[in-house]
């Protein structure tokens, strides 16, 4: 099934309508599985770090200079300078797997894995 079709299902067995008649429980789904799984723009908007650690949970990221999405997080890290700032590491297709630190990647996009 499609998620759309299971947020229809699921709100089957709700009676809240609106105005036009469409279900309101599948129409909240629809927005809020959407805003999930949404492209972020890193300018606006970066993955937050877990409680305690100094890096995120691995997300899908659109990468410049790369054709295919790349799995990646992003990490807190000192710089040449001894200043601490974010950087993002590459996975390398692994969703589970650790990150690797290695280059300078441009991130123009990414969101969380569902």
């Amino acid at each position: 099934m499609t998620v759309e079709e299971k947020a229809k299902e699921y709100s089957n067995s709700e009676g809240i309508y609106n105005e036009h008649g469409e279900r309101l429980l599948y129409m909240g789904y629809l927005a809020g599985y959407k805003d999930a799984t949404r492209w972020r723009d890193p300018k606006e908007e970066l993955p937050e770090l877990l409680p305690g650690c100094d890096y995120s949970n691995n997300v899908l990221a659109q990468v410049e200079g790369f054709t295919e999405t790349q799995v990646m997080c992003l990490v807190f890290i000192p710089d040449d300078e001894g200043e601490w700032g974010y950087a993002w590491a590459n996975c390398y297709g692994n969703i589970n797997g650790e990150a690797e630190w290695d280059d300078n990647y441009k991130v123009i996009g990414w969101r969380p894995i569902e």
